[in-house]
């Protein structure tokens, strides 16, 4: 086999390869023809697709992307391998779906089910650690919607798409504080402090000097209302 000599300074080579130039009016064709199987492809799957992407739209999608990256650039790949992998993609996807609507069980092994990281403004940590949701993320989202203490929130789902689902409660009770620690301004201006305490990890109430009767840790802190 013969070694090939790569010049680092051929930039004939590293622009434009070393195809024929007519080459590049055939990938315009290819990629044209490429784009129409995916987007009937897509429209065989259903709407879903195109509107949010669980586990079976991502595997779907990767699938397609794998049978399309060789033929669209190599001139010696012909297209119809394309076609023929697009095929029982499409078929065992909406096999899937059909499946998952008639049979629960079966939607939620394909598609996941929804957890409840937030039940009555304290985190419910079994349920995160299940679902990879670490607090900061989850402090994060909250704060991206208004939420300054956590005791003003009735429920988080976290959505089998990855999405989150946040019902306030009518009424917010002194929580666990959401802004950073050393963003002194920001917390002084925006919450109060109260003589309630809460579990630092979890926001449940308890006595400093006990072990929290939810996560079994002994660290506590000062609950916060919303000024």
């Amino acid at each position: 086999m013969e070694e090939q000599v790569v010049n680092i300074t051929d930039w004939k080579r590293i622009i434009a390869g070393e195809a024929p130039a007519i080459f590049y009016l055939e990938i315009m064709i290819r990629a044209a023809i490429v784009y129409a199987v995916l987007m009937t492809s897509m429209r065989l799957i259903g709407p879903r697709m195109s509107s949010q992407i669980s586990r079976l739209e991502l595997a779907t999608m990767v699938a397609l992307a794998s049978a399309i990256g060789v033929p669209l650039l190599d001139p010696a790949a012909p297209i119809t391998p394309v076609i023929i992998i697009a095929i029982p993609v499409v078929l065992i996807s909406r096999w899937m779906a059909h499946r998952s609507f008639i049979n629960e069980r079966f939607e939620h092994a394909v598609h996941g089910s929804t957890a409840m990281l937030v039940e009555d403004g304290r985190l419910q940590l079994k349920a995160m650690q299940k679902t990879l949701t670490t607090r900061e993320r989850l402090r994060a989202h909250l704060r991206s919607k208004g939420y300054v203490q956590l005791g003003a929130v009735k429920r988080v789902y976290l959505e089998p798409n990855g999405q989150f689902t946040i019902i306030p409660k009518e009424k917010a009770s002194p929580g666990l504080c959401l802004l950073p620690a050393w963003d002194e301004e920001m917390i002084n201006s925006r919450v109060t402090q109260t003589k309630e305490h809460i579990c630092h990890h979890c926001g449940t109430s308890g006595n400093p000097g006990q072990v929290c009767t939810v996560c079994g840790r002994d660290e506590w802190t000062t609950a916060v209302v919303e000024k």
